[in-house]
Formats: structure tokens, sequence, C-alpha cells
């Protein structure tokens, strides 16, 4: 992949995060319960997964740096979504997106660590 792309993905993934929710209202047929917080949960696992495939910008604290940036872009998502009509401010949807991140990053520690193990 190139460099390019690889900067430009987590930058993609932030804007469609962005765009998704500033619409008045998504139309959805509900497939299961609290799947909307499953798509929150699936969003901020994919702003994870660029950041972290763009490490290499992050000095020592990679982990807790891209926890952060993410911890932060899901706050001005929550906050942007209350100034959007039919849409509101909700702690359990920021739950779902930080649930997201946390879990992203700890599989992606995970196979890390593994494959470096495997190295040796």
């Amino acid at each position: 992949m190139s460099r390019f792309l690889l900067r430009a993905f987590p930058v993609a993934v932030a804007a469609g995060i962005f765009i998704l929710s500033h619409q008045p209202s998504l139309p959805s047929i509900p497939l299961f319960p609290y799947q909307d917080k499953v798509f929150h949960f699936l969003e901020f696992s994919l702003l994870v997964f660029s950041l972290l495939l763009n490490r290499d910008l992050f000095r020592k604290k990679c982990w807790t740096s891209v926890i952060i940036c993410a911890g932060i872009w899901a706050i001005i998502d929550e906050v942007h979504q209350s100034f959007i009509p039919g849409r509101s401010c909700s702690l359990s949807d920021f739950a779902a997106d930080y649930l997201g991140i946390i879990v992203t990053v700890l599989i992606f520690w995970r196979v890390l660590s593994k494959r470096r193990c495997q190295d040796i």
C-alpha cells in the first residue's frame, strides 16, 4: 500500500464518521437489538485500526496516543451530534465508541506481541 494511501486512511475514516454523524437521521431497518451500538463500535474500531497502521507517526507511547486521539474524536463526534436535529449526545454511544477503541487496541497489541515472539 502506498504511503499516501496509508496516511489518508485515518483521515478518510474520521471524515466518514463525521459525515455519518452529520445526518439528521439515518434510515435503518432494525436487524437486531442495539445495532446502533454495534455500528458505533465498528466505526471506532476501524478508526483505531487505521491509526495503528500509521503507528510510526506516533512517538514512544503509540498505544496511549492512539487511545487518546480516538477517544477525543469520539467525544467530538458525540458533542457534534447534539447540534444535529434528530440526533443526540449519548453516553451509551460514547461507551460503544470507546469499547471499540479499547478492544481494537488490545487485539492489535496481542497480534503484534505474538508475531514478535515467533520472530525470535
